[in-house]
């Protein structure tokens, strides 16, 4: 999410760094405590409204705790 009006840019470089970021079969734990990326990241239509321009991520994921 950036502000409106301050060019589409921005928005774009935050949302490709959040797919960088959560690749297929990316593993996160801490604790007894696991999360699973089990589907690409995906980028959908931006979203514009008075004051910010969105694009929204959406991933799969699956979260257990470990005994």
């Amino acid at each position: 999410m950036v502000p409106i009006n301050t060019g589409k840019s921005d928005a774009l470089r935050i949302c490709d760094a959040i797919i960088a970021h959560f690749p297929l079969n990316l593993e996160l734990k801490i604790g007894n405590f696991a999360l699973y990326i089990n589907s690409l990241p995906s980028a959908y239509p931006a979203i514009t409204d008075k004051t910010t321009y969105t694009i929204p991520v959406s991933m799969n994921h699956l979260a257990d705790t470990l005994m």
